[in-house]
């Protein structure tokens, strides 16, 4: 199977661009690793994404989060969803 990697530059997504991503993003079956470092999803976009990836089954492997805004809250509330998702998505700090 191919794989699918999807990298967007600095600064380079808005809210409501993360939050059409997102739902694109979980249910486009062959994104195996997403990179959104240094854009300004923020809770709001970290919760989205986080809705989304336990909502339904996605390949993502790897995603990459680094300096985007999110907050210990947003962190945690990521991190809750993580557990319950079918396979270990990595997500280096």
């Amino acid at each position: 199977p191919r794989q699918l990697r999807i990298v967007f530059g600095i600064d380079s997504l808005s809210l409501s661009l993360v939050l059409v991503l997102v739902a694109g993003a979980v249910s486009f079956k062959e994104i195996q690793f997403l990179n959104l470092r240094h854009n300004k999803i923020g809770n709001e976009g970290i919760a989205a994404l986080s809705t989304a990836m336990v909502s339904g089954h996605h390949p993502l492997q790897e995603l990459l989060l680094d300096d985007n805004e999110i907050s210990a809250a947003g962190a945690a509330a990521y991190a809750a969803a993580i557990l319950k998702v079918a396979h270990p998505v990595r997500t280096p700090i």
